[in-house]
């Protein structure tokens, strides 16, 4: 268990580092689209004939090619879908590095050169993080290049030492930049893990009371001014202790998640909050409804639960099957205590729903499609 929460961490951490590498492509894609037109107009002057064509060429071709990285980059931004990522990222990589040594290859001692190339490595430095080992691949072929163009332009030796210098600089700050993007990812990873799950109950992966409470204070406020009716539905399944002393508790933990199941597929609206709040007992809370309808909620979440036909406690009788009792309470709310209240009121109609037989809907005092069950 231990192993597959650290991969499923790591998973998400790169999944992480994955998306912001799309959006470093996406901003350079578009920096550079805007660069290059301004570029070819300033170098105009310095070249000439085949030179110019040549030039004009190359700029012609990265244009397209930005623009194309840009579009990709954007669509994949906007389907979240990032499978082609790694190709996206190399090719990219590859592109600008190529690019650069083009543009310097024919005048590479000039100092305006020298500068634009450095520019070009500052810039590589924060282009896609990549694993170390792919990383250094690539600037194995970024040096071969290098030399290549090098003794192309017949460079002197001090000026050679100084490009790998410069290359090297730029390797270990790249590397240094991606350790800390990769450990600012892994402590805001833990973060977010850490207190996802002090609001979740971890059994069932709903909201635990901490959970509950936040998103309360959050959305009763909104009700209020709205004068929106919220509801309250507490339930609770019925002999639930008899069933553990019955099968067990490792069978009662799967009772409890099949019955937060049934509540997940029922309460379906984005809007409705499903919480666990205590061992067998749960709670519902809608919003922006009509007064009818959190009791025909509850009355499907009955029904469905005893649909599902789970054997309960042979003490039970022979063909007793697990049911739930549940408590709806709805009104305005109108001030800081109106979900106490509400609470309060819920957790009355589900005493009531217990003491008449359970297997109930109980609001208002009114009972609903009751089915009577044996006492406890």
């Amino acid at each position: 268990m231990a192993e597959t929460n650290v991969l499923e961490q790591n998973s998400k951490i790169m999944s992480r580092l994955t998306r912001e590498n799309i959006k470093r492509i996406n901003f350079f894609s578009a920096f550079l689209s805007l660069f290059f037109p301004i570029l070819f107009i300033l170098l105009y002057n310095n070249y000439n004939g085949l030179s110019r064509s040549f030039l004009l060429g190359v700029l012609v071709a990265s244009e397209v090619l930005c623009i194309l990285f840009f579009a990709a980059t954007t669509y994949m931004v906007k389907l979240q879908n990032l499978t082609p990522a790694p190709y996206i990222h190399y090719s990219f990589w590859l592109f600008y590095f190529i690019i650069g040594l083009v543009l310097t290859h024919y005048d590479f001692t000039r100092g305006s050169a020298l500068i634009g190339y450095c520019i070009f490595l500052a810039i590589l430095s924060f282009l896609p993080v990549l694993p170390a080992l792919e990383y250094t691949v690539l600037m194995l072929c970024q040096l071969i290049l290098l030399l290549i163009t090098c003794l192309q332009a017949s460079m002197p030796v001090s000026q050679v030492v100084m490009l790998l210098f410069l290359n090297a600089t730029f390797y270990i700050l790249s590397r240094y930049l991606s350790k800390i993007q990769y450990r600012y990812f892994s402590v805001a990873q833990r973060l977010s893990t850490t207190l996802r799950n002090a609001e979740e109950d971890p059994l069932t992966g709903l909201f635990n009371r901490r959970g509950l409470d936040k998103r309360m204070n959050v959305i009763l406020p909104y009700c209020i001014r709205n004068k929106s009716l919220v509801a309250l539905i507490i339930l609770d399944i019925d002999n639930f202790k008899r069933y553990n002393d019955s099968f067990g508790h490792p069978a009662g933990d799967v009772c409890i998640q099949t019955i937060a199941d049934i509540l997940r597929d029922t309460a379906r609206r984005s809007t409705d909050i499903i919480a666990r709040i205590g061992g067998e007992e749960f709670l519902v809370f809608v919003h922006g409804t009509s007064e009818m309808d959190p009791i025909l909620l509850a009355e499907k979440i009955r029904a469905t639960v005893e649909s599902r036909r789970l054997k309960h406690s042979p003490t039970l009788g022979a063909n007793a099957v697990v049911t739930v009792s549940l408590g709806v309470a709805s009104a305005i709310p109108t001030g800081k205590n109106s979900f106490d209240d509400l609470y309060s009121e819920a957790d009355k109609a589900l005493y009531l729903a217990k003491k008449n037989g359970r297997n109930a809907v109980i609001s208002g005092g009114h009972i609903y499609n009751h089915k009577t069950s044996k006492a406890e």
